[in-house]
């Protein structure tokens, strides 16, 4: 079951053409916290190990990151995301 034939993956070369953000940003991020370690799925292609991301995961959070690092501390945005997953998962409860 390769990673890179699930419809919805997004390999890091693409992610960060796409989000125009670099390598080193999205690594500090996860360093950080803001976008979870396991979100990060190493596989095996013809041309060595790639990263890839579920697209409906990564593309949202970097989008939601960005629109909110100049106006919060890394603390804030870490509590904003949270508090947001925590609401989703309220909702989907009830």
């Amino acid at each position: 079951n390769n990673v890179t034939e699930r419809s919805n993956m997004i390999s890091k070369k693409d992610l960060l053409i796409q989000t125009n953000i670099s390598y080193g940003q999205l690594y500090r991020w996860k360093r950080e916290g803001l976008i979870p370690e396991e979100w990060f799925v190493k596989t095996s292609t013809q041309t060595g190990q790639e990263t890839f991301f579920d697209e409906d995961l990564i593309i949202p959070r970097i989008n939601k990151i960005l629109d909110l690092k100049d106006e919060f501390s890394i603390d804030d945005i870490k509590n904003i995301l949270i508090l947001n997953l925590a609401i989703l998962f309220f909702r989907f409860k009830n």
